[in-house]
């Protein structure tokens, strides 16, 4: 899945992101997802895990686990990482993410929708068709991931950073990209608000693209 080197190979500086404070020994997590709604410093491993309510998990590792919500289900996770979870096409609107970290996890077409990220890293997944859109993001990392297709509309970037991934045909449309780098990932199409695709950095094979926006051809 990782579509290029790591980053501090190939000269791009990643900005400060938290990591997770989560032990480095864990012993396994039990509880009742019927009557618990607080869990906190333990591994959850090849389980699903069926919700609906709202839950917070702190100090969790996650290593291979499936969730199955339920309409009601509100999620806040600090502290926690994932490790090749799957979250394919979950609903996980208004979850929060606190200093975790996702590791070649499966996010397609999951429901992100005015969502809360802060010191999120998102590491060798597939997020294809995912849907982010009004949400977020305060030091938000993707990289080497595979983004076809997903949906950035209408969100809040503060130091959001996309390093190494294919993000074809993504939309950003009413996002704020200033300051923004993709010189390092690969696309032939966006969709983009014009007036709000400026001061970002990108490659020359990218430069057609953003000049077309302004309707300047090269040639």
């Amino acid at each position: 899945m990782s579509l290029g080197k790591a980053s501090e190979q190939k000269g791009t500086a990643v900005k400060k992101i938290l990591e997770s404070r989560i032990k480095k020994s864990l012993e396994a997590l039990t509880f009742n997802l019927e009557e618990d709604y607080y869990f906190s410093d333990g591994l959850v491993q090849g389980r699903k895990l069926v919700i609906d309510q709202l839950v917070t998990f702190s100090g969790v590792r996650f290593v291979g686990a499936m969730f199955v919500l339920g309409p009601e289900a509100i999620l806040e996770f600090v502290d926690c990482v994932f490790e090749k979870c799957d979250f394919s096409n979950l609903d996980l609107a208004g979850s929060k993410f606190y200093r975790c970290r996702f590791s070649s996890c499966k996010l397609l077409g999951a429901d992100f929708t005015n969502c809360y990220f802060q010191d999120v890293k998102i590491l060798d997944c597939l997020l294809d068709f995912a849907n982010f859109s009004s949400s977020r993001m305060k030091a938000f990392l993707i990289q080497d991931s595979q983004v076809t297709e997903a949906l950035f509309e209408a969100c809040k970037f503060e130091n959001v950073q996309l390093f190494h991934n294919q993000l074809e045909a993504s939309n950003f449309w009413e996002t704020d990209l200033s300051g923004l780098d993709f010189s390092s990932n690969e696309f032939e199409r966006l969709e983009v608000s014009p007036e709000l695709a400026r001061n970002i950095k990108i490659n020359l094979g990218q430069a057609s693209f953003f000049a077309g926006l302004r309707g300047i051809e090269i040639v």
